[in-house]
């Protein structure tokens, strides 16, 4: 009888000693889940906008949420917006605002 006491007296500081441990590891994680100011952070639109003295290629348009539009200026998100007689696609000096590159739309056979 006196080795069942002796027993679970080992148990428990085995199981104490391994509790422990999982504890200290478990600040090694660091912070699990985002806060609300990095979640906001991590999907706001990352904009980059090109020095003015290139030619600036216009990719293309994205309407997110709310209304607001996100320009594809060379393949990256800008605020910024291409002049007005630029199309998706087409090229255009930045200084000067010259089409480089217009598209040309064929009719007919």
């Amino acid at each position: 009888m006196k080795l069942l006491p002796c027993l679970l007296h080992c148990a428990l500081v085995l199981c104490a000693g391994l509790l422990g441990q999982s504890a200290a590891a478990a600040d090694d994680w660091g912070r699990l889940f985002y806060s609300p100011a990095e979640r906001a952070a991590e999907h706001a639109p990352q904009t980059v906008d090109a020095p003015a003295q290139e030619i600036r290629q216009f990719s293309g348009e994205i309407r997110v949420s709310g209304g607001k539009r996100v320009r594809l200026i060379n393949g990256q998100p800008s605020t910024a917006s291409p002049p007005a007689h630029v199309r998706p696609g087409e090229a255009w000096d930045a200084q000067s605002g010259e089409v480089k590159n217009p598209i040309r739309v064929l009719v007919g056979p």
